[in-house]
C-alpha cells in the first residue's frame, strides 16, 4: 500500500505524462535504487551480473568504437613498431577514418565482440525474470496501472519505456558499471575495462528503453542488434508485471494478521529507522489529534 500511495502521490503532481518520471528526482528511482543495497538486490545482481561481468573482465579487451581514436592508435602503433614517423595522413575526419580499410576490418570485429557480449548481458537479465525481487515487479505492476488510469492516453511504450528506465537504468545498470561496489568481478577493475563495461551499459540503456542510436554516433553499428532484440524485451516488460498483488503473495490481511502466532519479519537498518523516526515528526501535525484530550504527540508516534 505504501509504494501505491507514494505513485499515486507522484502521479498526481505530474502534469505532462508518464515520462516525466526519467526526468525528475522523485520518490520512484530512489524505490528503486533502494534494492540495490538490500538483500534480495544485492543478491540478483551477484547471481545475474556475476558471471557475465567475471568473463568481461578477464578478457580485457578494447571495445573502442571511434573510428579517429582507431586510426591515431594504428598511426602509434605504427611509429612504435617501426621507429619512424607514420606516413599515414593524421588530419582526417571520422568519416574518413572509418574508411580506413584497417579501420573497417577493425570496427567490424568490435561490433561483433559488443553484439556477443550484450546478448551475454540480455539474455542473463530477461532469463533472470522469475528471480527479480518481487517488491520491484510490484512498483512497475502498480506504475503502470496508476499511469494507464492517470493518463489514459499514453502509448503502452512510452510506460515501457519508462519501467525500462528504472529496472535498468535504476536497478541493474549500477552493478555492470560499478561492479566492484557489489563485490562482483573477482578483481581489481582496469580503466580499459571500466571504460567497456560504460560502452556496455549505454548499449543495454538504449535496448531498455527501446530506442536506437543516431547516424553519427559510434554505436550506430548496434542499432541492428537492438532491433532484432526489441520483441523480446517487450515481452520481458509485459511478464514482468504479471505479479499477484501484495496481499495475495504475502497471504495477509487485516484479518489474519491478528491471528498470526509468529510475527512477521521485517529488515529495517538503523538509518531508515532515523529517517521513518525524522519523517513523522515532521509531519506529526498531521498524524495527530490535538483535540484529543490528554493527547501526547511523542506517544503516540513512537510507541
Amino acid at each position: 500500500k505504501l509504494f501505491q500511495l507514494a505513485i499515486l502521490n507522484e502521479i498526481q503532481h505530474n502534469k505532462s505524462g508518464v515520462t516525466e518520471f526519467t526526468e525528475s528526482d522523485s520518490v520512484i528511482p530512489k524505490m528503486f535504487i533502494t534494492y540495490n543495497k538490500r538483500k534480495l538486490g544485492v543478491e540478483y545482481l551477484k547471481n545475474t551480473m556475476g558471471p557475465i561481468l567475471k568473463d568481461v573482465v578477464k578478457e580485457d579487451i578494447s571495445y573502442e568504437m571511434k573510428a579517429t581514436m582507431i586510426y591515431n592508435k594504428l598511426i602509434t602503433d605504427e611509429e612504435l613498431k617501426t621507429g619512424k614517423k607514420s606516413t599515414m595522413n593524421r588530419t582526417v575526419t571520422a568519416d574518413e577514418a572509418a574508411e580506413h580499410p584497417k579501420v573497417k576490418e577493425l570496427l567490424e570485429d568490435t561490433t561483433a565482440k559488443l553484439t556477443n557480449v550484450c546478448q551475454k548481458f540480455l539474455d542473463g537479465i530477461l532469463n533472470s525474470l522469475g528471480n527479480v525481487p518481487y517488491g520491484l515487479r510490484l512498483i512497475c505492476k502498480q506504475m503502470k496501472e496508476i499511469s494507464l488510469d492517470r493518463f489514459p492516453k499514453s502509448k503502452t511504450e512510452q510506460i515501457n519505456q519508462v519501467i525500462g528506465y528504472f529496472v535498468y537504468y535504476r536497478f541493474i545498470n549500477l552493478a555492470i558499471v560499478t561492479p566492484d561496489e557489489y563485490n562482483i568481478g573477482g578483481r581489481e577493475l582496469s580503466i580499459n575495462v571500466r571504460k567497456n563495461l560504460v560502452v556496455v551499459s549505454k548499449i543495454l540503456q538504449k535496448a531498455f528503453d527501446l530506442t536506437l542510436f543516431r547516424k553519427n554516433h559510434e554505436l550506430y553499428p548496434l542499432n541492428k542488434w537492438l532491433e532484432k532484440s526489441k520483441p523480446r524485451i517487450v515481452e520481458y516488460f509485459n511478464d514482468l508485471i504479471e505479479v499477484p498483488d501484495a496481499e495475495e503473495y504475502l497471504q495477509v490481511d487485516k484479518y489474519n494478521e491478528l491471528t498470526q502466532k509468529t510475527s512477521p519479519l521485517i529488515i529495517i537498518t538503523p538509518a531508515e529507522i532515523v529517517e521513518t523516526h525524522t519523517l513523522l515528526n515532521s509531519h506529526v501535525a498531521e498524524l495527530t489529534d490535538d483535540k484529543v484530550p490528554g493527547s501526547d504527540k511523542d506517544c503516540l508516534l513512537y510507541t
